[in-house]
């Protein structure tokens, strides 16, 4: 059965955007979400790396929702050397960008909490997931 949920997305590490040891693996968003919203901060743009921008048209763009917000993981790798690496919302950011926005509100992740994510996201692919998120609106 297919559940309801916004977050169902993934962030692949490929190309540019891979990390050592986890080349090629693409990790539920789900597995960025903070247990606790007291890390939300509002973020400028130019300090995230943010793979290329789509084009702004399709599904994906038109129900792109900027009043909820990304996910960013602080101080992990990424091509730019950027402070935050995006982990969700690249079509939000480029609806906001096109309107002329410089900044939102973004969850924050640590280095540590990506790497679980990417962990859990290598057992979800090997079928040896231990833990199941479900998050509903």
């Amino acid at each position: 059965m297919k559940e309801d949920n916004i977050l169902n997305g993934t962030h692949s590490l490929k190309g540019d955007w891979e990390i050592p040891g986890y080349e090629n693996l693409k990790v539920p968003v789900q597995n960025f979400i903070p247990p606790t919203f007291a890390r939300l901060r509002v973020i400028k743009f130019n300090e995230i790396c943010c793979k290329n921008f789509p084009e702004p048209r399709g599904k994906r763009y038109a129900l792109a929702d900027p009043r909820f917000p990304g996910i960013v993981a602080e101080g992990v790798s990424n091509p730019e050397g950027k402070r935050y690496r995006l982990c969700d919302g690249r079509h939000r950011v480029l609806k906001m960008k096109l309107n002329k926005i410089e900044e939102a509100v973004f969850f924050v992740i640590d280095a540590a909490e990506f790497k679980i994510a990417l962990d859990e996201g290598l057992r979800m692919e090997h079928g040896k997931s231990s833990v199941l998120k479900k998050v509903s609106g």
